[in-house]
């Protein structure tokens, strides 16, 4: 609304270089504080889960501490170079943030239809989201193609893969 012909990607510093030399170093300390307050907490979550569900779930059932905790590491090294990697050839951490927000909304798809089906049980839903998630990530990361936002694409291969496999298992569970 301030700035309507300006450039989405670079609002945000655009914004504050107007509002001056204050602002500009608020709002850029607000951007630091929000990506180290969240950036080691998001890593140490995925290097856990990928840990614990992944390596002690299918490669080695009993895993020593000290294997444990040295999967972790080399988990968290090689997300974290990804994710470094990621950033340093993103245009726009807006863009980006809007991404991440598309990729992860199957979870919230899956879990309003479990909340009003309850034939949704936990293998379908696990299924839709690994699956929904990995299209809205191809989508997004390919640029959304044909001018698509990746939410639509995630949202009906989520919802076809979550019904099959509800139906398929016949259970009530949620």
């Amino acid at each position: 609304v301030l700035m309507p012909d300006a450039n989405a990607s670079s609002i945000i510093y655009l914004v504050a270089r107007q509002l001056g030399p204050v602002f500009s170093g608020l709002i850029s300390m607000a951007i630091l504080a929000a990506i180290w307050s969240t950036g080691p907490a998001l890593l140490l979550i995925i290097s856990t889960t990928i840990t614990r569900d992944f390596y002690r779930g299918l490669i080695n059932k009993n895993p020593t501490d000290k294997q444990e905790l040295n999967c972790n590491r080399l988990v968290a090294v090689i997300i974290g170079i990804g994710a470094s990697m990621l950033g340093m050839v993103s245009s726009s951490i807006l863009n980006s943030m809007l991404g991440a927000f598309q990729i992860r909304s199957v979870v919230g798809v899956v879990l309003v239809v479990a909340l009003f089906w309850p034939k949704v049980n936990s293998n379908a839903a696990f299924w839709s989201m690994l699956i929904g998630g990995i299209v809205a990530a191809g989508w997004f990361f390919a640029g959304n193609p044909f001018g698509i936002s990746a939410f639509w694409p995630a949202l009906v291969v989520t919802l076809i893969i979550l019904v099959i496999l509800s139906l398929k298992s016949g259970k009530e569970v949620s």
